[in-house]
């Protein structure tokens, strides 16, 4: 995929840089000083704040299908970067919605995200067993049934033997 669509490997794109001085009330723990950056910036949504706590900087990721950012706030200069991973691409969207997983994010998009793979892979899961038992019911479809569906284990053992090596 990454040959066929030309996928380069991202950079990141200074977007602005603001001045931002920290008030009485500004919170304590990163994560609530990530959201109160991202709210300040106007960029309010899903992120993550990695690594260990450092006194004086904090770097939050944005993540957005439309391309993710990097906000960079040093403490001491009470300077905020803001970077944005280019080039867009449809593989990185598609790539980010597939890794896009559970309900840790507190916005809706994130939520009616996951509540939407959760409903498909239920439904997914009810139409396999389902076709497995009503197959099983039919008696002279048995054998027919039975190759089917060793021919598609045996193409799936092979598949991920291929993908693996």
């Amino acid at each position: 995929f990454v040959n066929y669509f030309d996928v380069k490997p991202p950079t990141w794109e200074k977007m602005r840089e603001v001045d931002f001085a920290a008030e009485e009330d500004f919170p304590a723990s990163r994560e609530d000083q990530a959201s109160a950056i991202l709210e300040y910036l106007d960029l309010e949504g899903g992120h993550l704040v990695p690594g260990k706590q450092n006194p004086n900087q904090l770097i939050v990721f944005r993540i957005s299908g439309a391309g993710n950012y990097r906000i960079t706030w040093n403490r001491r200069s009470s300077r905020i970067v803001v970077e944005r991973q280019v080039p867009f691409s449809s593989y990185r969207l598609v790539n980010f919605l597939h890794f896009r997983c559970g309900y840790g994010q507190r916005t809706f998009a994130f939520t009616a995200w996951a509540v939407t793979v959760d409903l498909v892979a239920a439904s997914l899961a009810l139409w396999s067993v389902s076709g497995i038992y009503i197959w099983f019911r039919r008696y002279r479809k048995r054998f027919w049934g039975s190759a089917c569906l060793l021919a598609g284990v045996l193409l799936f053992a092979v598949l991920v033997v291929l993908l693996c090596l």
